[in-house]
């Protein structure tokens, strides 16, 4: 529910109420992070899309703040995310060296979803 609320914030404004919230850790509850390959509807090859899908919106049912970070695919369906907009650069760990990685994020049947993008130049 905090994620609908704050959806329209500005970007700093959005960084701000996220790193205080990691700070905080006398904060009630969990916060669940998936990480996968694939999600239903958008990212599909196989059943693990399905069970992404399906154990983050039983989380976010029982209250627990889950989101869902995927690879930036270019064959995904995006007409079904979203509010998607790139929200930051980074430079990511890479064999030895660092990459330009572009973090966006979106809404998927109501579920917040980031997608990576990573760039090599």
């Amino acid at each position: 529910r905090t994620y609908e609320r704050c959806q329209t914030w500005a970007d700093a404004d959005l960084a701000r109420e996220l790193v205080g919230r990691c700070m905080n850790l006398s904060r009630p509850g969990l916060h669940v992070v998936h990480i996968a390959a694939e999600m239903a509807p958008i990212a599909k090859v196989g059943g693990l899309a399905d069970v992404v899908a399906a154990l983050a919106k039983a989380h976010q049912a029982r209250g627990t703040l889950a989101e869902i970070i995927l690879p930036k695919y270019n064959n995904i369906d995006y007409s079904q995310v979203t509010d998607l907009r790139e929200v930051v650069d980074i430079m990511t760990p890479w064999m030895g060296t660092s990459i330009r990685t572009r973090v966006w994020t979106g809404v998927v049947d109501s579920m917040p979803v980031y997608f990576l993008e990573p760039h090599s130049k």
